[in-house]
């Protein structure tokens, strides 16, 4: 669902959207898909598996029909938390959890995306719940077939600082705000 529009000369800009934390069918959430099928932008739904219920399982299905170029499915996490320490998190991914657990979830997500949805429409996009993860969740997600990780990352230098501290010392979040792990920068 990648489109590319011509910016500048020579210079395609290229844009990603992306609607996150589907489950339930909402009034604004069928509103957003009207607006951007009638604009002709393709979305890319990430749908938390577990939440996902029967009345938007259907519509999102016909949708996606109606309008395949414009519709994407992806997959963010099973159920978007965890406990920690008895703490309920609204992620469920990273250093807290072994990789067997991690793999569990997404492999069980995806099976109910593909019975509740369109079994015909792979999905391959996968969003970590509050864009928290680690090395096991990326290669849980490669095992499960997903080819496609999104992700947010943010290159200043107090992001950057974080992300090496909050690495160092396993943890997922820092003072809530997420550890990226893919250990680069981006452009």
């Amino acid at each position: 669902m990648r489109r590319e529009v011509k910016s500048l000369p020579d210079q395609p800009l290229r844009y990603f959207v992306r609607d996150d934390d589907i489950g339930e069918l909402t009034p604004a959430l069928k509103h957003f898909v009207a607006t951007f099928v009638r604009l002709s932008i393709p979305v890319s739904y990430q749908i938390i598996p577990a939440l996902l219920t029967e009345e938007c399982a259907t519509y999102l299905a016909g949708i996606s029909r109606d309008y395949p170029d414009l519709i994407e499915f992806g997959q963010h996490g099973l159920r978007h938390r965890m406990n920690v320490r008895g703490k309920e998190l609204k992620r469920e991914f990273g250093p807290e959890r072994s990789a067997a657990e991690q793999s569990s979830d997404i492999v069980e997500g995806l099976k109910m995306l593909h019975e509740k949805l369109r079994p015909d429409r792979p999905i391959s996009l996968f969003t970590p719940p509050q864009h928290k993860f680690d090395r096991r969740t990326v290669q849980a997600i490669a095992a499960a077939g997903h080819t496609t990780f999104s992700a947010a990352c943010y290159p200043t230098l107090h992001h950057r600082a974080a992300y090496t501290v909050g690495r160092s010392l396993g943890l997922s979040s820092l003072r809530h705000h997420g550890i990226s792990y893919h250990g680069r920068r981006r452009p």
